[in-house]
């Protein structure tokens, strides 16, 4: 996870991206790059994620380009032939688990109980999004887990928003925060670029990061 470690040093906020057009792919992630965002989860919830990954890869190198919603071994396949640089899942079932271990790119995999998380550690995943965060106990969770579970740490994703990302990242066992509040859908619909960069800088500057 060197490329990804790294990006994610400099800021720890992953956009998780539902892309539907594929002509707003490439504008979106200038804007989002523009105002600081470099690493972008892609979600396989639409027809042209796949299509919108590899476009991306090709275009934008010096971004880090993940593929999110990963539910099997089809979504695996899919995102390593499109040269996606890390996957996302938003849990774990006893088959995917088991593709996930011979999976050939990093893998992100989502847990939210502390039984889920333990399994993970087994099998040697040791960053892994905690999903869906606020509903799983938010804060006092990761707080709660720190000190037994100190060998894990985790991407918080599901109900982050301007109030709590700071909360979240700062937490020592909190490596990035996900989400989609930093995306101001309503000017990606009309595409008004240069409002979607504002919006995704200004969610920097409120999650406190430099």
């Amino acid at each position: 996870m060197t490329d990804l470690s790294t990006a994610l040093q400099a800021c720890p906020i992953v956009p998780v991206l539902t892309i539907s057009r594929l002509e707003d792919c490439a504008p979106l992630a200038q804007a989002l790059a523009n105002a600081g965002l470099r690493v972008l989860e892609i979600t396989f919830r639409t027809d042209c994620a796949a299509e919108a990954i590899a476009a991306l890869k090709k275009e934008r190198p010096d971004l880090v380009i993940g593929a999110g919603t990963v539910l099997n071994q089809a979504h695996i396949d899919t995102a390593h032939q499109v040269g996606a640089d890390f996957i996302v899942t938003p849990g774990v079932s006893p088959q995917l688990r088991d593709a996930l271990k011979q999976a050939p790119m990093p893998v992100i995999p989502g847990a939210a109980t502390i039984g889920e998380m333990m399994g993970l550690m087994e099998d040697g995943f040791t960053r892994q999004k905690f999903f869906p965060a606020t509903i799983a106990g938010g804060v006092g969770a990761l707080k709660a887990v720190g000190a037994p579970l100190a060998g894990l740490s985790f991407m918080p994703t599901g109900g982050i928003n301007a109030d709590n990302v700071s909360d979240f990242l700062a937490l020592k066992n909190v490596f990035a925060v996900g989400g989609s509040w930093m995306i101001d859908a309503a000017s990606v619909a009309e595409g008004n670029w240069a409002q979607v960069e504002a919006h995704a800088a200004r969610a920097i500057e409120v999650g406190a990061v430099a």
